[in-house]
């Protein structure tokens, strides 16, 4: 869905800056998980979106972190040990902001789904993204094949 978004928005070619594609990203996760999360828990995150923006730009970053550290570690535990503090640090401060965002007052909001209603959301998903492919004509594979290329 975000990269239909994002060409209906910004045209066929280009990217938005950073924060717009999280943006785009988190809001097309969160349209397409929520049907699911609604049947299954009754319940959704109010703070969902903020708390995604402040975590998201760090999660490659953590990824990349803490893959030299495992590298590191049949080297030398020892380095592996001193070496992990910078991922160790980024994780905290993850862990640190979902819990803050958590404890706000009215974090959950209760709404709850039949499976009828989860499947009629998801056929509206699914026609809105139609809508979208017909009006920009975007083609996924080009896409693709621009980011294999970078």
């Amino acid at each position: 869905m975000a990269p239909l978004i994002r060409s209906y928005f910004w045209g066929p070619g280009h990217k938005p800056g950073m924060f717009m594609q999280i943006l785009t990203d988190t809001v097309s996760a969160q349209l397409a998980t929520m049907p699911i999360i609604l049947l299954a828990f009754g319940t959704y995150s109010v703070y969902a979106l903020p708390a995604n923006l402040l975590v998201l730009p760090l999660v490659p970053l953590v990824m990349v972190l803490t893959f030299i550290v495992g590298v590191l570690g049949f080297c030398s535990p020892d380095i592996a040990a001193i070496s992990a503090w910078p991922s160790s640090l980024l994780l905290r401060y993850m862990v640190w902001i979902v819990g803050y965002i958590a404890n706000l007052p009215n974090a959950q909001g209760k709404l709850s789904a039949s499976l009828r209603v989860a499947v009629l959301c998801y056929g509206l998903l699914g026609l809105g993204c139609l809508l979208l492919y017909r009006k920009t004509k975007h083609t996924f594979r080009k896409e693709v094949q621009d980011e294999e290329i970078a």
